[in-house]
């Protein structure tokens, strides 16, 4: 029995973890995207909240017996450089390794190309292990240390700093976003404010811009979409395939599967929103007529599984 807890309890674990990802919108590339172009922290939000109730959480099993730290090496020159490696590969790529299998999970075929190179990684990391070894990690190594150790200030007060500095951060981001939201208000298309490149942090458009070759998405916002599905101001273009939009699409949405794509065919003489299951294929769609010249043409994103997750009508 204790064997098959110990098989079937990571594998519980690691699907309602997938689960609570995908609810958090944060296995689309598209929101991964935005938050380093300062545009979307949704990205910030769930993993702050994670670190935050994970780490009060532990500290309570540790004060109470019920556990104990495990405490890793810090080698800070191979924490540097690896978090270096980590957020340019977490750009260009469009997923953590975490959100990557949960983008896999939903379909997405580029995420599953990514992770095939994040198993490549792995392997060239483990045969360079031992220069590794020699040439990085023993260097600046201060062995297994923790912040109250070297600062002598309890385990408590350090959590509760996190704590508080968290909910400071997440009070600042939502009243930033109230204010661009009603600054949206202003937009040319009624229903459908675009998000404007123009604010857009400019080295880490830039930088992103650089690395993928890729051009500012304009996406519409949840609520703005409901409200141009409900007032017919808007013509919904599905970019999944068939059998996908028959499991179930926004009602009055036309099918244009990526796969026959013809930007030609996006003449409408009302705003069109491009829809897929995550955003990944609509994103794509909508710089492909972009690039034709069309225009009045956006993007939803998280897709359909956003959609559902937010409650929106589905036929």
């Amino acid at each position: 029995m204790t064997s098959l807890m110990s098989i079937a309890g990571p594998i519980l674990m690691g699907a309602v973890f997938g689960y609570l990802l995908q609810q958090g919108k944060v296995t689309s590339c598209n929101v991964i995207e935005n938050q380093f172009r300062l545009r979307d922290f949704t990205v910030l939000k769930v993993m702050g909240t994670a670190i935050v109730v994970g780490g009060i959480g532990v500290l309570l099993l540790v004060d109470t017996g019920n556990t104990k730290y495990y405490v890793k090496d810090a080698n800070m020159l191979a924490v540097a450089l690896g978090a270096a490696l980590f957020g340019i590969g977490m750009v260009v790529y469009g997923y953590c390794p975490g959100t990557a299998l949960g983008a896999i999970a939903s379909g997405s075929v580029h995420a599953a190309v990514g992770a095939f190179g994040m198993i490549v990684g792995a392997i060239l990391y483990a045969l360079s292990f031992d220069w590794v070894k020699a040439h990085i990690l023993n260097v600046w190594a201060l062995g297994k240390v923790r912040l109250p150790d070297i600062t002598g200030v309890p385990d408590g007060v350090w959590f509760a700093a996190l704590a508080i500095g968290a909910g400071a951060f997440f009070f600042w981001v939502e009243a930033s976003e109230a204010k661009a939201r009603r600054a949206q208000g202003q937009a040319a298309l009624p229903g459908l404010p675009i998000i404007n490149s123009r604010k857009v942090h400019p080295m880490l458009a830039g930088l992103f811009n650089k690395l993928t070759g890729s051009t500012s998405v304009p996406a519409i916002e949840h609520d703005e979409l409901v409200t141009a599905h409900q007032q017919r101001s808007c013509v919904i273009v599905d970019v999944r395939e068939p059998h996908e939009f028959k499991g179930g699409h926004i009602p009055g949405a036309i099918n244009h599967p990526l796969s026959r794509f013809d930007p030609d065919s996006l003449v409408h003489d009302k705003p069109v929103v491009l829809i897929c299951q995550a955003g990944g294929r609509s994103a794509t769609a909508l710089r492909r007529a972009m690039a034709a010249g069309r225009q009045n043409i956006r993007h939803y994103a998280g897709g359909m599984s956003r959609w559902r997750a937010q409650g929106g009508p589905v036929a």
